[in-house]
């Protein structure tokens, strides 16, 4: 049998998307085609029947017995779905698509991790910005950068000035 990795789930479905090859498949499951010898005549398979099982053992769908029979084994998908599974996003990485914020988090620890994890991304300490600057930074982690602006002052990890001109990070943000 074909030795299959995780990327190599993609020629199992080019193979299934051909009506052929699809039946033939179908045919090895149920036992209908489970030798050579097969339904055609003179104890040969038909070669569109022939090619069709080629086709399904160079990606392992199918595998020729000792004696010579045709069998579909499940190893093929089962190795598909485990590639396909990745492991569970932990921490800030369970409320971020692609860098950015999709879902602010109910619990205030996670908000405030998530919070900690962008100021840490968007400001550097000592650094002092106006109000259109910070905003701008803050584009890159959601879509709306003035709500996380306040999220940000609010759990202290962002100093605004008393006329709001002026922010900066709080020694308690890293």
């Amino acid at each position: 049998m074909t030795e299959h990795t995780e990327r190599d789930w993609r020629p199992v479905f080019a193979v299934l998307a051909d009506d052929d090859r699809r039946r033939v498949y179908a045919q090895v499951v149920l036992g209908v085609v489970s030798s050579p010898a097969g339904d055609g005549e003179g104890g040969q398979l038909p070669a569109r029947t022939r090619r069709a099982l080629r086709a399904l053992q160079r990606v392992g769908l199918v595998t020729v017995t000792d004696d010579g029979g045709y069998v579909a084994g499940p190893e093929v998908f089962a190795a598909a779905l485990a590639a396909g599974t990745s492991a569970r996003p932990q921490g800030v990485e369970r409320f971020l698509e692609d860098g950015r914020i999709a879902q602010y988090p109910a619990s205030p620890a996670d908000r405030r991790a998530v919070l900690q994890w962008v100021v840490e991304r968007a400001l550097t300490p000592e650094e002092v910005l106006d109000e259109r600057a910070v905003t701008e930074r803050l584009r890159r982690f959601h879509e709306d950068p003035v709500t996380l602006r306040r999220y940000l002052v609010d759990f202290g990890l962002v100093v605004r000035d008393a006329d709001g001109s002026a922010y900066s990070r709080t020694r308690t943000a890293g």
